[in-house]
């Protein structure tokens, strides 16, 4: 079974409802294939630190990760309104992954970074 992390902003003002029903719709197909996710991380809790430590054990062998949060508009970030979960800075923490998000602008300049630092898939919106 593959192993999974889901990052989820229900804390967010504007699309905090958005995300949670993403990320609801999203269990229900990985409970129909009989698939639960190994880590979920919401809100508050979408830290670098709390991130890095999900992930950081998985990256030996191919993982999903799935991030359903704002994009920072120069495509550097995944961002929650509080913290920045997925940067540069932690962007190595992502090798053999199957990395999706629903982040805008995450393509620009995220998407190269992670792939520099052996993500194996990047699907996410430019």
């Amino acid at each position: 079974m593959i192993r999974t992390v889901v990052a989820y902003d229900d804390n967010d003002s504007a699309l905090g409802d958005y995300f949670e029903e993403s990320y609801n719709n999203l269990l229900q197909a990985m409970q129909a294939a009989h698939v639960t996710p190994t880590t979920v991380l919401r809100g508050l809790q979408c830290t670098e630190a709390n991130v890095n430590a999900a992930v950081t054990p998985l990256n030996t062998n191919p993982f999903l990760f799935v991030g359903l949060s704002h994009g920072d508009d120069t495509g550097n970030f995944l961002l929650t309104e509080n913290d920045v979960y997925v940067s540069p800075n932690n962007s190595m923490n992502f090798s053999n992954s199957l990395f999706y998000t629903t982040g805008c602008n995450a393509a620009l300049q995220l998407r190269e970074n992670l792939l520099q630092h052996d993500c194996r898939i990047f699907i996410g919106y430019s």
